[in-house]
């Protein structure tokens, strides 16, 4: 009979095979979108991005939590610890920025003309790949002490009530608390940043929503836009993102203040961490025409191979 440590296991599993799946699907999609529309260019940029590191993020985060109840933590020595925890930190700060970056480009999109962000709406694709690099450096950065201060539990210390086979090791207060407040600040601006943009573009869509009604009453059909559409998408996009998160940082405060119970919230901290790549895929590839259109002949070939 497999244990309850086992179906954990398993289940994190599947739930991470699909999240990977999707995102490989959307960066293909978006891929050839950006190879076809130049209008939506800097938009896809965004999406394949964070569907790639989505994609690295389901496998650092997610696979070694999968396997750890499955019996394997004797496969982690410290460099793979080290390095396993350093990519899956660096991953989680690249999907908050690129969440942020994405949000606030569709509200440059659908801004009005008369707008502050109207200015930027005619951003060239360069600064996208700046912005990039930016992030990279940044996270690259916050991460770093992880490499020194990330360790591997040894053999003897192992035990079936054990759920995490890597610790980290005390460091100087210095240290701890400079990249603290660099990772705080980090989150706090772009999460900030998320929240301020899905709600201008909500009072957009709440105005934009007005004005439809408004000609529908005069007998005028109008149909959305595909703009606010994928406007809809992102708000909800983000929204997630944020509830997720603010959902791990319950729970890892949770896990301080309540030790007695530390076995379920260590295990609710592992669906956490990877459920914002497996639910991305299918808020963005959810009823989209265009990747519709991309991918019907696809799966039409594969049924008729």
């Amino acid at each position: 009979m497999i244990s309850t440590n086992g179906i954990l296991g398993i289940t994190l599993l599947f739930q991470i095979g699909l999240g990977i799946i999707g995102n490989v699907i959307l960066f293909v999609a978006y891929t050839h979108i950006f190879i076809v529309s130049i209008k939506q260019r800097p938009l896809c940029l965004i999406i394949i991005h964070l569907s790639l590191v989505h994609v690295l993020l389901a496998c650092t985060s997610g696979i070694p939590e999968a396997i750890a109840p499955l019996g394997l933590r004797t496969l982690m020595n410290d460099a793979i610890c080290k390095t396993n925890i350093y990519l899956q930190r660096l991953f989680r700060g690249l999907s908050i920025c690129l969440t942020s970056f994405l949000s606030i480009l569709q509200t440059i999109i659908i801004s009005p003309s008369g707008s502050y962000w109207a200015a930027f709406k005619t951003i060239n694709s360069l600064y996208i790949f700046y912005s990039f690099f930016f992030v990279w450096i940044l996270n690259l950065l916050i991460s770093s002490n992880l490499i020194i201060s990330v360790s591997a539990l040894k053999n003897g210390n192992l035990s079936k009530d054990i759920v995490k086979f890597c610790f980290i090791l005390p460091i100087d207060d210095l240290r701890r608390w400079f990249f603290l407040i660099l990772m705080v600040l980090r989150d706090v601006f772009f999460l900030g940043s998320m929240c301020w943009t899905s709600g201008y573009m909500m009072l957009l869509l709440y105005r934009h929503h007005e004005q439809m009604q408004h000609l529908c009453r005069s007998g005028i059909s109008f149909k959305m836009s595909p703009e606010m559409r994928a406007t809809r998408k992102i708000i909800v996009f983000t929204l997630c993102f944020i509830s997720l998160y603010g959902l791990d940082m319950i729970i890892s405060f949770s896990l301080s203040y309540f030790p007695e119970q530390k076995l379920v919230f260590l295990n609710a901290k592992k669906f956490t961490g990877v459920n914002f790549a497996f639910l991305s895929p299918v808020i963005l590839l959810g009823n989209n025409k265009q990747l519709h259109r991309f991918w019907a002949p696809v799966f039409e070939k594969i049924s008729n191979w």
